[in-house]
């Protein structure tokens, strides 16, 4: 996958984006030119078009909360793209699943083979 590099500097509300490449050492050589005049310069790395096939399919992001058994707990559509993954084995031994799906139900069967391969893998 193609990647770009964005200099960036400041935080929170100071935060903003100085320059986009799509070539790491000229990122680096940017950050390195102004380092003494733009404070707090740095070069970040995102995927280009990472979204592109779930943008064209219309899937949307839904986290699940689903019991080690497969007893499904609570199923959300997020409001903003979150990496599928499981993120956590809570204390009541409930999986936090992140997917992207065409819809609720769909997002229930993603999990459940997520679910699955996460139970193959850790017991």
């Amino acid at each position: 996958m193609k990647k770009i590099y964005i200099v960036t500097n400041g935080i929170y509300s100071d935060y903003s984006i100085d320059s986009v490449f799509s070539n790491k050492k000229l990122a680096q050589k940017y950050v390195e030119m102004y380092k003494d005049t733009i404070s707090d310069l740095r070069v970040e790395v995102f995927n280009l078009n990472c979204y592109k096939q779930i943008v064209n399919d219309g899937y949307f992001p839904y986290w699940i909360d689903m019991e080690k058994n497969g007893n499904v707990i609570a199923v959300k559509e997020n409001e903003y793209p979150t990496e599928p993954d499981i993120t956590c084995l809570n204390y009541k031994k409930h999986l936090y699943i992140n997917v992207f799906a065409r819809s609720k139900t769909h997002a229930i069967k993603i999990a459940n083979e997520k679910r699955i391969g996460w139970l193959l893998s850790n017991g």
